[in-house]
């Protein structure tokens, strides 16, 4: 009897040896699943992989994307994606009693708003926001986001339209209206047909700036001193832009270098005809001082409608001048992106632009504005800026000013309908990644 117990203990320890090995087997077998999953989704993303209409669609994937080469249906693995969020799934494989879970992660950690900016912006007329960004839904409604600043804004009016009655921020968006307060300075919703913004509370002796004042704007506008968008959305810092330009991610051709600054409008329509003809995404790279007339908007918007295009300008003065003469002209849509990392502004780089006029005279439109950024012992002038508009706009998608402690003016209204679908269609979908923290197994 002893020893007839003797072996029933030692089968009862091999036998449960074996279903431990066979669990793991099964645990690693189903994590391979994942692995085989996840370089699906990074080849996915590769334009090596696909050809030009990659750059049109969101990766909204369908249950048999993992299952056509990452399950084994005689083997018993099996694989397939849940969408929990806009760009975010969590995909599930299975083998046997294990299953293993995590979220493959495509959103940008770009900072949210409809506009962001490292300049300081004034804009001389309204600034309106139809829809702004939705930013993170809380129990009190959306966070919305419609500028994203590092230090000044001011602006004569903001309207912030909200999320209901307005165009879809994404297509895929759940509804729900942007989180009010009856403090405004809480709302996140600001609507204000007086001067807005954040500037200067006052001035030291030297006329140095002290301490800042908000005035009749709410959480929608939003102070970050330590912005930096380049980084946060091509994943390379500013430093290393040669990277961005050369990669096979973004597909750019080789950079456009206009002959002249009022030249750059012809430039780009010729590089977008160039691209759309060899079957390429609009993305377009302009390596200099660039103007974007009346005619030359309204050839790029129409061209790019259904198509939003990605424009970088680099290194330069960037001006947009909607004189009117080409009547209504269609929404800029995609993402426009001005950065200056290696630029040397001089005032005289306007000279050539029919924007010009607004920055001239013995008074102008931007004096008062600038008094109360800079104080009355200015010496900054309108042609120290490095951007400027003129004349009404609308961007369909996002607009991006990375141009550190610059000056950026607007002498019209500037018109803003974020749209995420717009900006990934332009960029083109984000490197996946797994989410960190995500991963459970059973």
């Amino acid at each position: 009897m002893i020893i007839l117990g003797y072996y029933k203990g030692l089968f009862y320890q091999i036998k449960r040896a074996q279903n431990e090995v066979n669990a793991r087997q099964q645990y690693w077998l189903a994590e391979g699943g994942l692995e085989c999953a996840y370089t699906k989704a990074v080849l996915f993303v590769s334009p090596k992989y696909f050809d030009q209409n990659y750059y049109n669609i969101n990766p909204d994937f369908a249950e048999d994307f993992w299952s056509s080469e990452c399950e084994n249906v005689n083997s018993g693995l099996s694989v397939h994606s849940t969408k929990t969020s806009r760009n975010l799934y969590q995909l599930t494989a299975s083998y046997g009693n294990s299953s293993v879970h995590k979220h493959i992660d495509y959103r940008r950690t770009v900072s949210s708003g409809a506009l962001q900016s490292t300049s300081d912006l004034i804009v001389h007329g309204s600034t309106v926001f139809s829809p702004p960004d939705p930013g993170t839904l809380s129990s009190d409604g959306w966070e919305c986001k419609a500028v994203v600043f590092n230090r000044y804004f001011y602006s004569s009016g903001v309207r912030n339209q909200g999320l209901v009655g307005t165009p879809s921020p994404y297509g895929d968006f759940s509804g729900g209206a942007c989180a009010t307060h009856s403090n405004s300075s809480q709302s996140y919703r600001t609507s204000s047909s007086s001067y807005s913004g954040v500037v200067p509370d006052s001035f030291d002796s030297d006329g140095h700036p002290i301490g800042n004042q908000h005035f009749n704007i709410g959480l929608d506008f939003s102070q970050q001193t330590d912005l930096s968008p380049f980084q946060a959305l091509f994943d390379y810092p500013k430093t290393e832009w040669i990277k961005v330009l050369n990669s096979e991610q973004y597909d750019f051709d080789e950079a456009i270098v206009p002959q002249s600054v009022s030249a750059c409008g012809a430039s780009v329509l010729a590089a977008l005809r160039a691209r759309r003809n060899a079957g390429k995404a609009n993305h377009v790279w302009v390596q200099g001082s660039c103007e974007l007339d009346a005619t030359a908007l309204k050839a790029i918007n129409d061209m790019t409608a259904t198509a939003p295009a990605l424009i970088v300008v680099q290194n330069g003065i960037l001006s947009l001048n909607n004189d009117g003469s080409e009547g209504v002209i269609n929404p800029i849509n995609g993402l426009l992106y001005h950065f200056n990392n290696d630029y040397s502004h001089q005032p005289n780089h306007w000279n050539d632009t029919r924007g010009k006029s607004a920055l001239d005279g013995a008074v102008t439109v931007f004096d008062a504005s600038l008094d109360t950024i800079y104080g009355a012992n200015r010496t900054i002038v309108p042609r120290n800026a490095t951007f400027l508009q003129s004349g009404a706009i609308t961007f369909n998608g996002g607009v991006v000013f990375d141009t550190s402690n610059e000056l950026a003016l607007s002498n019209s209204s500037m018109n803003f309908r974020y749209s995420a679908d717009a900006i990934d269609q332009a960029i083109g979908p984000k490197q996946p990644r797994w989410l960190q923290g995500s991963w459970h197994d059973e």
